[in-house]
């Protein structure tokens, strides 16, 4: 378990520069652990991300698996707004 770091993701050169990554506080003892709604969705939009990156790169099979975790993922964010 990650504790007390914060998660950025990495700007990559097929992304948009001019927007600031975002973070998602992963743990720290001054905040408060991120709930696992905003786990879920931070992880779809991530996913997303990947997603493009491996279809501008031809690897088909890799994003299907991708868009398989990406729907899961919105799955479990729907499954916890509730909550």
């Amino acid at each position: 378990m990650i504790v007390g770091q914060e998660f950025a993701p990495p700007i990559g050169p097929l992304l948009d520069k001019t927007s600031e990554p975002k973070k998602l506080s992963l743990s720290s003892p001054s905040a408060a652990p991120a709930s696992p709604k905003e786990v879920a969705a931070y992880s779809a939009e991530m996913l997303m991300e990947l997603r493009s990156l491996a279809a501008e790169a031809g690897l088909t099979f890799l994003v299907y698996l991708i868009q398989v975790a990406v729907e899961e993922a919105k799955i479990q964010a729907d499954d916890h707004e509730d909550r």
